[in-house]
């Protein structure tokens, strides 16, 4: 079944399962169509930056001091990747990493000055998209939304 947006999900027969394979597509086309718009914003901006170097600096600004370690768990790539990726956001000023003084093995990860304004025009880009995406909802149907995401994530990370 392809994902016609202009088709309502009600119109899918009960208990076929289209209802399932239709919310399933319009979940992987509202993933899409985020991510192009988010990455649209990111390429085409003063910084040129690739989607994974926006989503590193958005984690990383919002979690001052994080690891590699949780970088690569954020991001599902590998070690080598990861530092690939630190290395070229620490060569362009964006990240600096300190020694853990806890753990002098382990360096954590800050973002520098010119890092926080990049990461701070990166979230207004990610608001922009999001209020986007929910214009036309009131509060009770984004309450709503939230809600139903919550349970169709809560039933995909549930064992078996």
């Amino acid at each position: 079944m392809s994902a016609n947006p202009s088709r309502p999900i009600e119109a899918a027969k009960p208990g076929t399962g289209e209802a399932a394979d239709e919310i399933a597509d319009r979940i992987h086309m509202l993933r899409h169509l985020y991510r192009a718009e988010h990455h649209r914003a990111l390429r085409d901006g003063p910084h040129d930056l690739a989607q994974m170097e926006g989503k590193v600096l958005s984690f990383v600004g919002r979690n001052p001091g994080t690891t590699q370690s949780a970088l690569v768990a954020l991001t599902a790539r590998d070690k080598g990747q990861v530092a690939r990726l630190i290395g070229a956001l620490r060569d362009r000023g964006l990240l600096e990493a300190r020694v853990d003084e806890a753990d002098r093995r382990s360096q954590l990860l800050y973002l520098t000055a010119e890092g926080r304004g990049i990461q701070a025009r990166v979230q207004r880009q990610r608001l922009r998209v999001a209020r986007l995406a929910v214009e036309g909802l009131d509060e009770d149907e984004r309450r709503l939304l939230v809600a139903l995401l919550r349970r169709v994530q809560s039933n995909l990370e549930a064992p078996g």
